[in-house]
């Protein structure tokens, strides 16, 4: 399937960064129709490649974010593929202005960690309901860390939408290292803290509210063979819970959604990305409080 999103900057100097948009991945949405799926945000390499090709979806080697359908029994599942490390972006000459979007990043030269962090904190978490790290495809704990903390302190999300954060790894099979491995999370990004804002206290407990306002919850699960039926069993627990909060949306609701959110991040824009907004384009006919009604 066609890269839903790639990420790319200009030969130019200042270097500049841009996102560009493939419509051609969206048709997969477009058949699910009015149907409620599952989403699924897959961040890793090898050990995600095996989980996909479990799913038999084909899994692309590109420095872009994929989008794959799946079927689990009766439920359509959506599944954002995101190859980790990153690979160096790609340059181009000239951005069209009809295929690229520039996105602010407040960095002279913009990298790939940090645009792929923005875009994960800001948009993807907002549409995901389950995100799995395949921690043993980074390269210590320290790089999955480097990955969270920025998503943890940019990410207070409403609690309607949370995303549920399942970490697997060999290492979790012994007794004790889940525990550990919490715990130096906590305290890297309490110390990351310190040197942000060094003139304000910062405790292990303000790290764990930190965490608690941006994922639903933390699941430190070992890597077994069943562990796909698992990821789908925690996503299936977290689609009953938006039911419950009526925060779920059709496949041509979410379709919206994100492209105006990519277009949203891609902008120079200081407002907070409003879903309820993007949800109104679906149907102009109904007015904003009966959008604020229906969510």
């Amino acid at each position: 399937m066609a890269p839903w999103l790639r990420l790319a900057i200009t030969s130019t100097v200042p270097h500049q960064l841009y996102s560009e948009e493939f419509c051609s991945a969206y048709s997969s949405i477009d058949t699910l129709k009015d149907g409620v799926p599952g989403i699924i945000h897959m961040i890793g390499n090898t050990s995600k490649k095996k989980i996909l090709h479990n799913l038999s979806v084909d899994n692309e080697e590109n420095d872009a974010i994929n989008l794959h359908q799946a079927r689990i029994q009766e439920r359509p599942i959506l599944i954002i593929d995101s190859a980790w490390p990153p690979k160096p972006l790609r340059r181009v000459g000239v951005a069209d202005g009809s295929k690229f979007h520039w996105i602010q990043n407040g960095n002279s030269v913009p990298t790939s960690f940090d645009s792929t962090i923005k875009l994960f904190s800001r948009l993807l978490g907002i549409i995901s309901q389950t995100v799995v790290i395949f921690v043993d495809d980074f390269s210590d704990f320290s790089s999955v860390f480097e990955l969270l903390s920025p998503w943890i302190r940019f990410s207070c999300l409403d609690i309607r939408y949370r995303p549920r954060l399942l970490l697997i790894s060999n290492a979790f099979n012994k007794k004790g290292d889940p525990q550990l491995f919490f715990d130096r999370l906590l305290r890297y990004l309490t110390k990351l803290q310190h040197i942000i804002d060094p003139t304000k206290p910062h405790t292990k407990a303000d790290s764990i509210e930190m965490c608690q306002k941006c994922f639903e919850s933390i699941q430190l699960i070992p890597d077994y063979p069943g562990v796909t039926n698992l990821i789908f069993k925690h996503n299936e627990d977290m689609i009953a819970r938006r039911l419950a909060s009526k925060w779920v949306f059709s496949a041509s609701h979410l379709q919206r959604i994100i492209k105006s959110a990519i277009i949203h991040f891609s902008l120079r824009r200081t407002e907070t990305f409003n879903i309820v907004l993007a949800f109104r384009g679906c149907d102009s006919k109904k007015s904003y409080k009966d959008h604020i009604e229906g969510l």
